[in-house]
């Protein structure tokens, strides 16, 4: 069960909420402190359909949230079959032959960093990306599949690299009714199973080291 059936009275990780803004500043370079102007800086807003939680249940407090879009799946996860048949695998590691398409494990050239892969075992693909279970909540969409069939679905994930925090005075613990909007805002929970997973692929995303610093530590 990717979802709770019976929704807490509390805002968790992993959370599906609506009603929040995003914001994405960007840069044409680092400056000194004191010179920020209009030319060098620019704040992207916007209002996505739905958001997810990535505050640790137990820190969702003192009115500052981090969250993130939830976003429509890319093509490129739907050219390995593995993930086609069920795009939620990209949450845990999977078995290496799965980790590329077919007709790329068993090239020739491939042969070096498939015992390489083999010798590693299971691991995570798509790093960065968690998957949500479809919903009838959810929009369908197309993804559209070069020299295939187009595929239509109701899948969708989020991006650990656009995290941000927003700032909310009804952020608090415990949730009071005066803040019943924040919880109004929730529309759906992850299973206790399913935040655990969510939990140990965040924690990997961030906790890999560099292949630079791997060769020192080992």
């Amino acid at each position: 069960m990717f979802y709770q059936t019976d929704q807490s009275e509390a805002i968790r990780l992993g959370d599906v909420i609506e009603g929040y803004i995003s914001t994405v500043p960007t840069i044409l370079s680092p400056c000194k402190p004191g010179s920020l102007s209009t030319q060098l800086c620019t704040i992207s807003v916007g209002m996505p359909s739905y958001s997810i939680v990535i505050s640790p249940c137990c820190s969702i407090e003192k009115g500052i949230i981090m969250l993130t879009p939830l976003i429509r799946l890319e093509n490129s996860m739907f050219k390995l079959p593995h993930i086609r048949e069920e795009p939620n695998r990209i949450n845990s590691p999977v078995e290496p032959q799965y980790s590329v398409p077919p007709e790329v494990w068993d090239k020739p050239e491939f042969v070096e960093e498939k015992s390489r892969r083999l010798a590693a075992g299971p691991n995570y693909i798509f790093v960065e990306y968690f998957v949500y279970d479809a919903h009838e909540i959810f929009d369908e969409y197309t993804v559209h599949m070069r020299g295939e069939d187009n595929i239509q679905t109701r899948y969708y994930m989020i991006d650990f690299r656009n995290i941000y925090s927003l700032k909310c005075d009804m952020i608090k613990r415990p949730i009071s009714e005066s803040e019943r909007p924040l919880i109004d805002s929730k529309l759906l929970e992850l299973s206790v199973p399913t935040r655990a997973i969510l939990r140990l692929k965040l924690s990997y995303y961030f906790y890999r080291p560099a292949p630079e610093d791997e060769a020192i530590i080992s």
